[in-house]
């Protein structure tokens, strides 16, 4: 049987969709900046910021500002 080949463009998702695959994921933006501010609490010398993804579309934390 031929092996199926993903066109360009459904591997472009499937890369996307990877870098999100690791990342913890939050429905909203209020248990994001909670989570945030607890590891930012555990960890003083940590800060976070939260944003919306535009792959997944969950709320995910950063470091970046």
């Amino acid at each position: 049987m031929p092996r199926r080949n993903n066109t360009p463009k459904q591997q472009r998702q499937l890369i996307q969709l990877a870098s999100c695959r690791d990342k913890r994921k939050f429905g909203n933006e209020k248990d994001a900046e909670s989570a945030a501010e607890l590891q930012m609490l555990l960890s003083l010398t940590v800060e976070l910021h939260t944003y919306q993804c535009d792959q997944c579309h969950y709320w995910h934390l950063t470091s970046k500002k």
